[in-house]
């Protein structure tokens, strides 16, 4: 019988030595994450085909868009099976660039990841509207604002001194200029992107009001709520300074009344704070509490009056809840004024928390209220469609 001799194909096992094979592996690892980064960009045109979020939430991310980050940004939201809430703005920029084309100098385009698990629950879209805030840090250089104020460059300087003095008592003298350059470069970075959650943080707090801290809180509030990482300060911090910011905005009484229990947790876990061993993270979170205002003005002037006041939402807190109960959408009120967007969610959520007791537990379940899957999708599409009548009038 004839014989053959099997030649391979396999680009390792044709390597002629272990540089060779070491480096087909490496080409054959990159060629598998590219054909999944293409899996992943084709959801994204799905999702512009087959949008995954009702139409009353697409109006309220696109107009929010135009008004937070730039009037012709193209955005889409992708319903994901492996991420939580996340944003990549021009994603495909560096592609073009690699093929030597080149997009707009002013193009703008947003993907925003929500996670499929939720894309049906209107109480916790509110989270996007964080992620738009990365969106404009992007464009509008948000986070170099706040660090171009003299507090903000103070506490820069302050938190890289600290990582050095910390780094030099850890290698009891013997780091070089370099290591001690890279470790305070390391804690900057970190202290960068904290501020940046920060001012994503205020944003849709003064936007939304209480909605965006119920609906932070039914996300992380059983998580290790004092874990901080290199992107994201911990959890009670982000607490401590949106309360903070929520009463300076009127929003006391309105939370403790509507559910003291649930009140009184956010404050306590605002208030138990324990020092952390880590003296760059301790570091971090002091200058970060330490440039609260700064932070807080540079949204309210990019935000430019799109604030969400307690007194706002006061004399129609009630009628929200009554036309709630009677199974009715609340985009108007008895006068016939249309009710705005920031008030529609927050109503529904108090209604949510009511009708699940008002206690800890209801703010777990609050967003899956069957009454609201249907009646707050319809009331932010009406209330829409009620803002642009009036503006045509």
């Amino acid at each position: 019988p004839h014989t053959h001799k099997h030649t391979p194909t396999d680009p390792y096992l044709l390597a002629p030595r272990s540089k060779s094979k070491i480096g087909a592996l490496t080409e054959m690892r990159q060629m598998v994450v590219g054909a999944r980064n293409l899996h992943r960009s084709l959801s994204w045109l799905d999702a512009a085909g087959n949008p995954p979020l009702d139409l009353g939430t697409r109006y309220l991310v696109d107009q929010t868009t135009a008004t937070l980050v730039v009037g012709h940004a193209e955005v889409t939201v992708v319903a994901a099976t492996d991420r939580s809430y996340a944003t990549v703005t021009n994603p495909l920029r560096p592609v073009f660039e690699l093929s030597g084309a080149t997009l707009p100098s002013n193009e703008t385009i947003i993907v925003v990841f929500v996670p499929r698990r939720e894309q049906r629950s209107g109480l916790l879209h509110p989270l996007i509207i964080h992620e738009l805030g990365h969106a404009a840090n992007k464009r509008h250089n948000l986070v170099a604002r706040v660090l171009a104020t003299e507090p903000g460059r103070k506490e820069l300087l302050a938190v890289t001194g600290e990582a050095r003095k910390n780094a030099e008592a850890s290698a009891k003298g013997t780091a070089g200029a370099d290591e001690l350059a890279a470790v305070a470069e390391d804690v900057a970075a970190r202290f960068v992107a904290w501020i940046e959650e920060a001012v994503c943080d205020a944003i849709a707090a003064h936007i939304l009001g209480p909605t965006y801290l119920y609906s932070f809180m039914a996300i992380v509030g059983t998580s290790d709520i004092d874990a901080a990482g290199d992107e994201h300060p911990a959890t009670r911090q982000r607490i401590r300074l949106l309360l903070t910011q929520l009463d300076g905005l009127g929003w006391h009484d309105v939370l403790a009344h509507a559910a003291p229990n649930i009140d009184e947790w956010f404050r306590e876990a605002a208030r138990n704070a324990p020092g952390h061993a880590d003296p760059d993270v301790a570091c971090c979170e002091a200058a970060l509490d330490c440039l609260y205002r700064e932070i807080v003005d540079v949204v309210v002037d990019h935000l430019d009056g799109l604030v969400f006041h307690a007194r706002d939402f006061d004399p129609i807190r009630e009628e929200i809840g009554g036309l709630l109960t009677l199974g009715i959408p609340p985009c108007q009120t008895v006068t016939r004024a249309p009710i705005g967007r920031a008030a529609i969610i927050l109503g529904s959520w108090l209604f949510a928390v009511g009708a699940q007791g008002g206690d800890l537990d209801a703010l777990a379940v609050a967003a899956d209220v069957p009454e609201l899957s249907l009646l707050l999708p319809k009331a932010l599409q009406d209330a829409a469609m009620l803002e642009a009548w009036e503006a045509q009038s």
